[in-house]
Parts: C-alpha cells; sequence; structure tokens
C-alpha cells in the first residue's frame, strides 16, 4: 500500500496536515469557550489537551509520509479524536450516583482498549478464542478497577495503562513486521538493544492501527468520566463553609478505603496471573516456532504471560547431581573409548599439542542459504560457501535456537556448549545470568595459553557484551570505537572490515589467538534502499511476495553476496598467512523474511520439519594447514546444531575436550542436532523435546546433564 501522499497529490499535503491542527485549534477553542461559560475543572482542560495532542501528532505523522492508510480511515480517525476530545466536558457532569456512571465507564473501557490493543497488531482478531477474549477483557476491567481506587476514584491512571496496552500492541505489530517474530518476555530486559538498532527500520501507520487509535479515544473518553465532586456547605448568605474537622476526618476515611480497595484488587490482579497457568486455564499451546500466530488467535496478554510462566528453567524429571555426574562421567568415558580412540583424532590431538594454531570463530549475521527454500521459485542457486572452499575440514547445516533476531543466543550456544531448548524459549542469558563461572571456548583456549580477543563492531552495550565478554574469559573486547573509520556496508561495518583486524591481531601477536568475530553487515532492516545499484541481486520470485517483498529480498541477498565476496577474500588471505589459522564460520540465524517463502512454498507439512527449515544456516571448518589425520578435500560432512559446533570443532583440530565436551560429542550419535524446535535423531526424524519422553533416553540425559551445568555455573 503506498503512503497516504501518494494516494491524494501534492497539492493536497499541506491541507492533510492543516486539518489536524485544525483539529487542535477546534478543541482549544471549544474548551475556552466552554470554560468560560461554565468554569471547567483544571482537569478537563488536561483531559482535552490528550486528545488536541493526538490529533496533532497523527498530523505530523502524515506531513512526514508515515502514514500508509486510505484518507478516508484517518479522516475518520482524526474525527473520532476530535469528538472525542470536544465531549470531555460531559465529566463535569455530577449525576445523583456517580458510582453507576463510574461502573459504566470502566466496563466500556476494558472491551475498547482491548479492541485498540488488539487491532494493533493482529489482523485475526475476530477469530481469536472466545475464553481468550473473555479473560483478557476481565484482566484489563481488573487492572483498571484497581488504578481506579488507587487514584481516589480517578480514571487518569487506568487512562495511562491503557495507552501503555495500546503501545505494547503496537510494538507487537512492529517486532512482527521487522523480525516475523513476537515479543518475549525478556525482551523487555533487551529494551536497550532494541533502542540501539531501532533506527535501521522504516515505520508507518496502517489502517488497522488508525481504527485502534480511533478505538481507544474512546476507551479515554469513558475513562476520563470518573470525577468525584463534592458539594460545600452553603451557609446562610450562601457562602461555603470551611470543611468541619469531621469532614476532615470523613475524607481520611474516604481516602484511606479507596486505597485498601485498590491494594486488594492489585492482589487479585497478582493471584489472577502469577500462580496461574495460562495454557491450562484458557485450554491453549503456545507454539515457540511461530509465536506470533499465538499471540493473534490467543490474545496478546494471555499468550504473553503464558510465555512469562514459561521463563523460569525447569527441572527435568528424574535430576540429582549425582544422576548428572554419572551421566557425564559414562558418557565422557563412551567418547574416549570410540571417537577419542580413534587413530586419525589421536594424530590430530597429537599435532595440536605442539602446534597450538590460532582459531578463528566467525559468526555471521544473518548468514544464511534461501536456496533451501525451492530456490525461491527465482532460480536463486544459493551462497559461495555452499560448494567453496574445496579444502574444508568440515561443512553443513547448523540448526540455529533463533529465527530472524536473538543473536546472543546463538552466540552463547557456541561459547557455552548450552541448548537453548533446555533452557527454554523467552530467554536472554546474556542478560539474566553471571558468567563468572561458566565454562566456555574462551576460558578454555585461555587455559591453553592463548589470547583471547572478541570483535563485535556495534556498542558494546548491545546485548550486554562489555560485560559479558569479560566475564567469559576473554582478554580484549573491540567494540564500534575500534572500527569507527571502517569500509561500511548496508549502513553498518563490512564484514571484510573485522576480517582484516583478525589477521591484524594474528600478525601483531606472538601468542596463539583465539577470536569471535561477531558480524553485523547483514543486520535487518532491510527494503531501506541502503545498497549500491552496482551491488543489487535482482531476483523475482514469480509467485509469491509484493514489490516490497522483493525489494527487501534482494537487499538481504546483495548483503549474502558481499558477505561470500568477503570471506572468499579472508580465506585467501589466510591461505597466505605465515601462522597456522583454524577457522569456524557459521551463521547465526536465517533473517524474518525466510518465514514467509518456507510458508508459501511448503504448505501441509510436519510442523516440526517445518519450522526447522528456518533455523538452520551454513557452516565450514576450515585450516590453512594440513590437520593430521584429517582429509580436506570437502568430503566430511555432518549437520549439526550450534550447541554442539565447538566441540565438534575442537574435536576435529586436536584440541582439549572438557567431560561435557565428550558427553555432547557421545550424544550427538545418537541425537546430532537439537535447539528450541525440538530434537532430530540419528535417522533423520525430528522430535519435541520431551525431556525423557523420548524412547531412547537421550533427551532426557542431555537435558539433566546441562542442568547441572546451569546449576553450578549460571
Amino acid at each position: 500500500m503506498e503512503i497516504l501522499f501518494e494516494r491524494t497529490s501534492d497539492l493536497l499535503a499541506l491541507p492533510w496536515a492543516a486539518i489536524a491542527l485544525c483539529s487542535l485549534a477546534l478543541v482549544a477553542g471549544c474548551a475556552i469557550v466552554v470554560g468560560r461559560s461554565t468554569k471547567l475543572h483544571g482537569g478537563t482542560f488536561v483531559w482535552m489537551t490528550l486528545f488536541a495532542d493526538g490529533s496533532l501528532a497523527l498530523g505530523l505523522a502524515c506531513l512526514f509520509g508515515a502514514v500508509e492508510a486510505h484518507p478516508q480511515t484517518w479522516l475518520l480517525c482524526l474525527a473520532v479524536i476530535g469528538c472525542a476530545g470536544m465531549a470531555v466536558p460531559i465529566r463535569e457532569w455530577s449525576p445523583k450516583r456517580p458510582w453507576l456512571r463510574d461502573v459504566v465507564a470502566l466496563c466500556a473501557a476494558a472491551p475498547l482498549t482491548f479492541v485498540a490493543m488488539e487491532l494493533m497488531c493482529n489482523d485475526k482478531i475476530a477469530f481469536m478464542w472466545n475464553t481468550c477474549a473473555f479473560g483478557e477483557v476481565s484482566l484489563i476491567l481488573l487492572a483498571f478497577a484497581a488504578l481506579y481506587f488507587l487514584a481516589q476514584r480517578r480514571g487518569f491512571l487506568a487512562a495511562a495503562l491503557a495507552i501503555a496496552l495500546v503501545v505494547f500492541g503496537v510494538a507487537e505489530y512492529y517486532v512482527e513486521q521487522f523480525k516475523a517474530a513476537a515479543i518475549m518476555p525478556s525482551d523487555i530486559l533487551a529494551a536497550r538493544t532494541a533502542m540501539a538498532v531501532a533506527g535501521g527500520y522504516t515505520y508507518k501507520i496502517n489502517d488497522a492501527m488508525l481504527t485502534g487509535f480511533g478505538v481507544l479515544a474512546l476507551a479515554l473518553l469513558a475513562l476520563s468520566l470518573p470525577f468525584p465532586r463534592q458539594a460545600a456547605k452553603v451557609g446562610k448568605h450562601g457562602a461555603a463553609k470551611p470543611n468541619s474537622a469531621g469532614r476532615t476526618a470523613s475524607s481520611k476515611r474516604r481516602v484511606a478505603v479507596n486505597l485498601v480497595c485498590g491494594v486488594a484488587l492489585c492482589a487479585g490482579l497478582v493471584l489472577a496471573t502469577v500462580p496461574q497457568n495460562y495454557q491450562s486455564l484458557f485450554g491453549f499451546k503456545l507454539y515457540y516456532w511461530d509465536l506470533k500466530t499465538s499471540y493473534h488467535k490467543y490474545g496478546l496478554l494471555p499468550g504473553f504471560i503464558a510465555a512469562a510462566q514459561d521463563m523460569p528453567v525447569v527441572r527435568p524429571a528424574g535430576y540429582s547431581d549425582e544422576a548428572a555426574q554419572a551421566l557425564i562421567a559414562d558418557y565422557a568415558a563412551r567418547y574416549d573409548s570410540t571417537k577419542g580412540a580413534n587413530a586419525d583424532t589421536v594424530k590430530a590431538r597429537a599435532q595440536f599439542e605442539t602446534l597450538h594454531p590460532n582459531v578463528v570463530a566467525v559468526m555471521c549475521e544473518s548468514y544464511s542459504d534461501l536456496s533451501i527454500l525451492d530456490n525461491l521459485h527465482a532460480g536463486y542457486m544459493g551462497t559461495w560457501l555452499a560448494d567453496n572452499p574445496d579444502d574444508t575440514v568440515l561443512r553443513g547445516t547448523v540448526s540455529a535456537s533463533v529465527h530472524g533476531g536473538g543473536t546472543c543466543n546463538s552466540e552463547f550456544e557456541l561459547m557455552s556448549g548450552f541448548s537453548m531448548g533446555y533452557l527454554g524459549q523467552g530467554k536472554y542469558p546474556y542478560l539474566q545470568y553471571s558468567f563468572d563461572r561458566l565454562e566456555t571456548l574462551a576460558a578454555t583456549f585461555g587455559e591453553a595459553g592463548y589470547h583471547s580477543s572478541a570483535i563485535h563492531p556495534a556498542y558494546g552495550g548491545n546485548w550486554d557484551r562489555d560485560v559479558v565478554y569479560p566475564a567469559m574469559g576473554f582478554d580484549d573486547a573491540l567494540f564500534y570505537k575500534e572500527f569507527s573509520s571502517a569500509e561500511r556496508f548496508h549502513h553498518y561495518v563490512s564484514d571484510g572490515a573485522t576480517y582484516d583486524k583478525i589477521v591484524e591481531l594474528i600478525e601483531e601477536s606472538d601468542e596463539p589467538q583465539f577470536v569471535l568475530d561477531v558480524t553485523l553487515q547483514n543486520h535487518s532492516g532491510y527494503g531501506l534502499e541502503s545498497i549500491p545499484v552496482s551491488s543489487r541481486t535482482d531476483y523475482r520470485p514469480i509467485d509469491y511476495g509484493t514489490a516490497k517483498d522483493r525489494e527487501k529480498l534482494n537487499e538481504f541477498l546483495s548483503c549474502i553476496v558481499k558477505s561470500d565476496t568477503d570471506l572468499e577474500a579472508f580465506v585467501e588471505e589466510l591461505r597466505n598467512l605465515d601462522e597456522p589459522v583454524v577457522l569456524l564460520f557459521f551463521g547465526d540465524h536465517q533473517p524474518a523474511l525466510s518465514r514467509g517463502y518456507n510458508d508459501a512454498f511448503f504448505e501441509g507439512e510436519d510442523e516440526l520439519i517445518h519450522a526447522a527449515r528456518i533455523m538452520e544456516t551454513p557452516y565450514m571448518v576450515w585450516a590453512n594447514y594440513e590437520i593430521a589425520g584429517r582429509t580436506q578435500d570437502g568430503s566430511a560432512k555432518l549437520d549439526t546444531s550450534i550447541n554442539y559446533l565447538g566441540a565438534t570443532m575442537l574435536e576435529q583440530i586436536g584440541a582439549p575436550l572438557t567431560d561435557f565436551q565428550k558427553a555432547q560429542l557421545a550424544i550427538a550419535v545418537e541425537m546430532p542436532v537439537v535447539s528450541t524446535n525440538g530434537y532430530m535423531d540419528a535417522s533423520g526424524r525430528w522430535h519435541e523435546l520431551g525431556w525423557g519422553a523420548s524412547s531412547d533416553g537421550v533427551d532426557s540425559d542431555l537435558a539433566i546433564m546441562q542442568y547441572y551445568r546451569f546449576k553450578n555455573e549460571l
């Protein structure tokens, strides 16, 4: 849909904004005229100003091209807001039964707020479960009632909540648009990171949002009505008598009663949310691989609260410290007697003890091979990494636990060996846990005499990396200021600029280096016309997507071409380096836009298989020297998941392994892939994580071993 100004004409652009200014003047004028004639209460003017500001904000949004809606929708919304603002003076009315007026006002405002919030992000509001819709309205009403009493029977606190809920709905809409995901409770902890990247997106107001703003105006009008007025006592000459001591005591009692009622209702609200299991109470199940659809079907508040209730790390069935220790020891011994005793592995281990090669782990932002989506129905043949270089030690696909965002969780899985599948959805360990005791790759290499550095060409506060990296055992952390003059592509520091820094670190040090490089170049959003014309791809899926979808797709694919070019050059530079170097390269997750193509091209298949497709990215282990006992002709392939990737790389190059890493490699023979999506067994079949429900028991075993580490390290 085109922006509003393009639907009219350039000549009409100014009158559209003028309508909003006229609305502001009309409301202000009404307030002055009515105020002079009826001596309105000061609070009434504050309420009227709120509506006037809303009218002005919409006018400015239209003026700056932020509205993608039909003119009649925009005009109707503006009219509703203006009329609601001019109707505010009716709050001065003092009925014989003000409590009845307030009950009606709150009971009207709750469903109106529900509709306004859901309209912002839910295009299937008409198909919501009735039970969930009723429950959501009831929660809002209970919260409004609590705030009504805390505000001494006024509606301004409830109005603030109504606005906050609608803003929450708007935030959910934009998260869905930009990441094809839903807001998780832990996203609140990531607010600083979200603000840091918010400027990379384009924000538009659509028809549904305008309708929601109009409905919100009606809700706010209803909440403006609760307004306790006390008639002053009149003396025999018509003058008001001052309040007596008895009247003062009565007022204090009234304040106290209101506060008690408010606190009691707040307690009821807590009891209605915290101890309840919403998925059982309302009879639904959250599907985390497509959480936004769950929110649409079951409601934003019930869905969000249910996700919050899943936040605690669940203790696996049958867990005990003794059982976990026995499992780790058993699986580690199993590895030592099988894969660990393999002659080739023994050769690689002996070589590593004397060579100590530099080790580089590159986690490339959004790097993925979308040719797995049926070549995008556009003849797209994939990435350079799919067939190159031809001398890899190991290659394949690696399954992530996130899609479209949440880079830090892929980073956490690599560095720790933990699977987010057993920590649970909606968690961001970087923001929630301490890493001082965690066994990480940085700590492992540090014990082997390596100097470790982390590179991320963004601000250190993103995902609290400036705190997490030192706690993980990194000696140095290089952030944005180290790349302030570096090459940029798609608004961000290029992959190649970070590779240049890696080579510099290796060449300038006499110590073996372990370097983690978390790139930024391919970060969303897309469709921002940030790619030079000479570098743009032009793929056109024949049966899916709008022109805007194609623009976003080609901007993303252009970024991947640039990543491939930089990676190829980096590999060649490492070939010519005198220092021995191992390179682990992989993508942290697919872009959000891949979900739409997956849904369009692969309909009616098993949900786990369907979701798994958009969770996988390419990886490779490569070295610029001959690793003893390894064939480096590109033939060795293994599909795995990010939690296994660190141990797998260490095994290939003969580096020391912890008992847990040995246990991981032993269990990976039976369960080669595990993520938040589920796990894949050795035959390639996908299963939901059951933590003991699987017939072979490996799911439960890994959950117990990981929980033991969680208790003792995080």
